[in-house]
């Protein structure tokens, strides 16, 4: 069997086995609501000026409530985004000999391509492929990244880069909402690390059966999510799912484990 799910798909008309969850465990779209949205917070003030205090705020009450935000005008400029966006895609519709290049079922490896979580481990695997980075410090691993597409070494370390800076300023409003000193979050964690994973998600014949990554919680301090123009994307609130449609340009924020 092909190791990338990106090169089986076009080899098969129903899903493999290995791929069904139990019944008890299967995408069910009438438990999705898709009439409510998480707060789509504006960064455009949180520099200092009078009105970072309601910036906080509303961080803050998104953390307690809800667990995830969405942020515009966040520093990130469409530029940096569109070419990360791009040359993903361009990584991902590589020739299947190219992409093998970056593949390991190894976990403990700092850069690698690989599908589901753990293929070592699992017994239902997630319908994904993905690029797993490390990517602080950047000159400690970019030299392990893919350099096809030519470009991609270039764009992934400026979009790093960038949002690493927008998670520092995110993390500082948090410590403030929780009435901490601005930097207590970032000083508590040191040199905290910063990993990146670019997740593709092929066309699947029979979504009911599976998904692309099963309800889970991340273990770490904070995820800055970027979504493609394809929806996806749920959270639970309140026991209920919510859809979470794609606004280009903009972050989906949630707080990991080590914050909750």
């Amino acid at each position: 069997m092909k190791p990338l799910l990106t090169d089986l798909v076009s080899t098969v008309n129903s899903i493999p086995q290995n791929f069904i969850r139990p019944e008890s465990d299967r995408p069910n779209l009438d438990e999705v609501t898709f009439d409510h949205s998480i707060p789509l917070v504006d960064l455009q003030h949180l520099d200092d000026g009078p009105n970072r205090s309601t910036v906080v705020k509303a961080i803050g009450d998104a953390c307690r409530n809800y667990g995830f935000f969405q942020v515009k005008n966040h520093g990130v400029s469409k530029e940096v985004i569109g070419k990360m966006l791009h040359v993903s895609k361009q990584f991902f519709h590589l020739p299947e000999s190219e992409r093998l290049k970056n593949y390991s079922d190894d976990p403990m490896k700092t850069t690698r391509l690989s599908t589901s979580f753990n293929v070592r481990t699992e017994n239902v695997s997630s319908w994904r492929d993905y690029l797993r980075l490390h990517c602080y410090p950047l000159e400690d691993y970019v030299h392990e990244w893919p350099t096809n597409p030519p470009s991609f070494r270039e764009d992934t370390s400026e979009y790093c880069k960038n949002t690493r800076r927008l998670a520092v300023r995110l993390l500082e409003a948090i410590s403030e909402s929780l009435d901490l000193e601005r930097d207590y979050i970032n000083s508590a964690l040191g040199k905290h690390a910063q990993h990146m994973a670019i997740n593709y998600y092929p066309p699947c014949p029979e979504p009911g059966l599976t998904y692309g990554l099963p309800g889970h919680a991340d273990p770490n301090a904070i995820t800055i999510l970027l979504q493609d123009e394809v929806p996806g994307l749920q959270v639970l609130k309140d026991g209920k799912w919510i859809a979470v449609n794609p606004i280009p340009y903009t972050f989906i924020v949630n707080i990991g484990d080590q914050i909750q």
